[in-house]
């Protein structure tokens, strides 16, 4: 590696590899694969932070810390603690930024305890997104939002929401779209945004 690079002052090498690392005009999926959308394929370089240990010191806080991470669909959210546990210890506390998009109308609202436990660990989490969807694919079994069965889910959700906001005490921007009780969504969004 050049010497040049190496020495050149620490805001010069954050400036040049911000340009490499951080996108700012879209979410990253947390753990790419080959299936990943085109939509969200990006030019980063993730690798930069092979070159050397002053470069990983470097890179990694803005890699994790000023991007953006989801899910690539609805249904993908299912996987996103098990995406979250993927990443080591020390990335995973660097994560400030989640959009989580939720297809409430499948299974995963029974899996959101799973998820919501594993981004109450993220110590260093300031905004929070969660778009909830009836999902529009027919074939998943859909579960009924109205009657007594309607009634306890809707309890069981607003009880998980409240338990991850408050157990976010960095939490500085939350947002909470397309949940079913509106006046609850936009309390909890209130007491965070500090409305």
């Amino acid at each position: 590696m050049p010497h040049h690079l190496v020495i050149l002052p620490l805001e010069v090498l954050q400036e040049c590899f911000r340009h490499l690392l951080v996108v700012h005009d879209q979410a990253l999926i947390l753990c790419p694969d080959s299936s990943t959308p085109p939509a969200y394929r990006t030019s980063l370089q993730p690798s930069l932070l092979r070159v050397c240990r002053r470069f990983y010191q470097i890179g990694l806080p803005l890699l994790y810390g000023e991007n953006t991470f989801t899910t690539s669909s609805s249904a993908t959210s299912i996987d996103f603690d098990a995406h979250l546990s993927s990443l080591p210890g020390k990335n995973r506390q660097l994560i400030t930024k989640i959009v989580l998009k939720i297809d409430w109308a499948i299974l995963l609202w029974s899996i959101f305890p799973l998820i919501a436990r594993q981004i109450a660990e993220l110590k260093s989490l300031r905004q929070l997104e969660i778009i909830i969807s009836d999902g529009n694919d027919p074939k998943p079994v859909r579960y009924p939002r109205d009657g007594p069965y309607g009634a306890v889910m809707l309890k069981s959700e607003k009880k998980a929401l409240e338990e991850l906001v408050s157990g976010l005490k960095g939490l500085r921007m939350l947002k909470l779209e397309g949940f079913l009780d509106d006046d609850f969504a936009k309390a909890l969004e209130a007491m965070v945004n500090g409305a």
